[in-house]
């Protein structure tokens, strides 16, 4: 079913003029839609607005859906000890990506790199190897991609994920506080498991002597 409207002005002497209106109830769903436009006359004279001498073929996209990103090969508080960490990205959409950029970010908020995804996929393809340099602070990985149609994902807004407060360096030192960060933690939750264990053990030994 197509939902329009039609308006004639004119009579048989001076010709007729047809307005269509087509509601939008019509392109309710995302996709490609054509309008075509077809008429013929008393005296069989046809016309169509998608023949070659009309130029007024009418095309146009839907799209309400944002660009999907996906990262893979760094993930959130982790320690990389390495002199830079490659990583794979991927933007994708259902019709066309407009823009979409990639930042390296410090904990201080301050921009690392930036990468033009559409630039190196052009060079790669979809699939796009970033490599992240070593540094001394904590870093995350954010992105902002836009559609043609307007429609954008930000890192973390309404629940965008991205990989946050992780670690690239070969500094000794930060390798060592790391570690030993990483132990105390392990230590600290063995211990916790030990007191509470030990805990019900020793009221089990109450209620047995009772």
């Amino acid at each position: 079913v197509i939902y329009y409207e039609k308006n004639v002005k004119g009579d048989a002497t001076t010709g007729y003029e047809y307005t269509y209106t087509i509601y939008k109830e019509n392109f309710e769903g995302e996709g490609i839609y054509n309008i075509m436009f077809y008429s013929k006359d008393r005296a069989g004279n046809e016309v169509n607005n998608t023949l070659d001498d009309k130029g007024a073929e009418i095309n146009f996209v839907v799209d309400n859906s944002a660009p999907t990103v996906v990262i893979d090969g760094v993930e959130a508080g982790e320690f990389y000890a390495e002199d830079s960490k490659d990583v794979n990205v991927c933007v994708s959409d259902n019709f066309s990506l407009k823009k979409a950029d990639f930042y390296l970010v410090d904990e201080d908020g301050n921009t690392v790199e930036t990468y033009d995804y559409l630039a190196l996929a052009d060079e790669m393809g979809d699939v796009v190897t970033l490599s992240l340099p070593n540094n001394e602070k904590k870093l995350s990985l954010t992105y902002n991609a836009v559609d043609e149609a307007g429609n954008g994902i930000v890192a973390y807004d309404e629940g965008a994920q991205a990989p946050a407060n992780f670690m690239i360096t070969t500094n000794a030192w930060l390798q060592f506080i790391n570690s030993r960060i990483a132990v105390i933690t392990a230590t600290c939750a063995g211990g916790m498991i030990v007191i509470v264990g030990g805990a019900v053990a020793y009221r089990r030994r109450r209620k047995a002597r009772k």
